[in-house]
């Protein structure tokens, strides 16, 4: 199963700080912008918070667990997050934090991505396949961007499970239209790399399955996606629905309805 937390920057900053790391600090720090600094911050506690979880950590030792983000081609500490323990993915967008857990075997990736009033020039031959291209609604239309948002999503987590990122031409891969008949809710992603993990392998033999992406039900004006090596089954938390199955929500004096603000 893959865990998936959506929560905004705010509720994760008012009630999980304390789950980051001292690099985590350091990074969030060096952002150009306090929104940046703010998004940053919010994103790498989220996944802390899931991953104790995930692990059976108490809170006050998530900030002690192992995650790597170093980048293959700098090795600055900016890249996905590793760890031995789990496979992780995050993604900010504005006031928004998605992140996700799952079995190390696995790979993922999750992206979220709030629907702007306009897309920039050649969005379209940088983001979309030819077939895509073709069912799109005009890109003018709110319909149009919003689907066009929903497509990019798609894809950006999509080549988050190899980690190759946006080192891959997005205009490459074609998302199904259709779900897989055979995962509901799962779509696949042709052309997406696939993982160098043993876990891409078909459950029937070696031949390695392609990634496959589910899109996510998340509030207000914003699009999200997770991305995996094989379809499995996606528990999508709230920041409440998690407080409560850890325990800690009576203490956090949080109120569900404060969430209004998440539009």
């Amino acid at each position: 199963m893959i865990a998936v937390l959506a929560a905004g920057v705010d509720e994760v900053l008012d009630v999980a700080t304390q789950c980051a790391s001292d690099d985590d600090r350091v990074a969030a720090s060096e952002r150009r912008t306090e929104e940046l600094r703010r998004r940053t911050l919010a994103g790498r506690a989220a996944l802390r918070l899931v991953a104790a979880w995930g692990r059976g950590v108490p809170l006050e030792r998530a900030s002690e667990l192992e995650i790597s983000r170093r980048c293959p081609d700098c090795t600055r500490a900016h890249g996905q997050p590793r760890s031995a323990d789990l496979a992780l993915s995050s993604s900010t967008s504005a006031g928004r934090v998605l992140v996700a857990i799952a079995d190390p075997a696995d790979a993922i990736g999750v992206d979220i991505e709030t629907v702007p009033g306009q897309l920039w020039p050649g969005f379209d031959s940088y983001t979309l396949h030819p077939d895509e291209a073709l069912g799109m609604p005009a890109g003018s239309a709110s319909d149009g961007i919003a689907a066009r948002i929903g497509t990019w999503t798609a894809k950006e987590a999509a080549l988050k499970v190899s980690g190759r990122g946006l080192r891959t031409d997005p205009s490459s891969l074609r998302v199904d239209e259709h779900p897989d008949p055979e995962h509901d809710g799962w779509h696949r992603v042709h052309g997406a790399p696939l993982p160098r993990s043993a876990g891409s392998a078909g459950s029937g033999g070696s031949t390695p399955l392609p990634v496959s992406v589910r899109m996510l039900a998340v509030r207000g004006s914003a699009r999200a996606a997770i991305a995996a090596n094989r379809p499995q089954d996606v528990r999508l938390w709230t920041m409440p629905e998690l407080l409560t199955e850890l325990g800690c929500l009576p203490d956090t004096g949080y109120d569900e309805g404060e969430l209004s603000h998440l539009t």
